[in-house]
């Protein structure tokens, strides 16, 4: 039964992954006394209004990511991950100027901003990295995770198949695996990385400078405490690695 393939599988990768378990915990922790000090002591102005309504949304997809990557879907969280890349722009972006706009938008077959990369520049520019390599690096994060959005094949072949001395067979449900394991690693580390930064943007809403400042400064230890966790990662990574060569030999 799949509930039980979905009990196994959070075991395993919830202990393997135990590290980014405990920072996305700590991170969903402080989204939401991020979202209280926003409700509590709000600025004056639109943008703070928008931004307890993106904050919220983003607290929930940031949930949702972790307990799917958790249970073994990395890539069905791959999805609400590119979204919450999405989200933690728009927040970074939306001033009192375009909070009315934000508001008022109908279209329903674009976003607002329209362009992903605006809200990347956004964020970027709020964090005070100028960098033009900082913005390919979390655009090209943001386009790996919306290869999983848009079914890409490659994606789809290196998840959805899988060739040993048995032969063929094909994936359903739960991927505890090494790289099934590696995606819900890859989904952890990006909702961190984008997740923490996020915070620190929607603090601005907080009117109470002191709180403000110690929000903001427990969210960069998160990034320092993720970055930490590179060398490891990378090990992880290189072992799924070898686990798709050797099936695909």
């Amino acid at each position: 039964m799949l509930s039980e393939a979905e009990s196994i599988a959070r075991d395993h990768i919830s202990s393997l992954l135990a590290p980014l378990v405990n920072l996305i915990e700590q991170r969903l922790s402080l989204y939401e006394r991020a979202g209280d000090a926003i409700a509590d002591c709000p600025r004056a102005g639109a943008a703070a209004k928008v931004g307890l309504i993106l904050r919220s949304r983003l607290t929930n997809d940031l949930r949702v990511c972790s307990l799917s990557a958790q249970l073994g879907y990395g890539i069905q969280a791959l999805l609400v991950g590119a979204a919450v890349v999405e989200l933690v722009g728009a927040l970074a972006y939306i001033s009192d100027s375009r909070a009315e706009n934000w508001a008022k938008h109908s279209n329903l077959r674009h976003s607002y901003p329209r362009r992903v990369e605006e809200g990347i520049e956004a964020l970027l520019s709020s964090l005070g990295i100028s960098s033009p390599g900082a913005k390919e690096n979390w655009y090209q994060a943001y386009t790996f995770m919306c290869t999983a959005k848009h079914g890409n094949p490659r994606i789809s072949m290196l998840h959805g198949l899988r060739i040993d001395t048995s032969g063929f067979s094909y994936l359903r449900g739960p991927d505890p695996s090494a790289f099934g394991t590696s995606i819900s690693a890859e989904v952890l580390y990006n909702a961190i990385f984008f997740g923490a930064p996020g915070v620190y943007v929607a603090l601005a809403h907080c009117g109470k400078k002191a709180l403000q400042s110690q929000l903001r400064g427990e969210a960069l230890r998160l990034m320092e405490a993720l970055h930490g966790l590179e060398p490891w990662l990378n090990e992880l990574y290189k072992a799924a690695k070898q686990e798709s060569t050797r099936g695909r030999g």
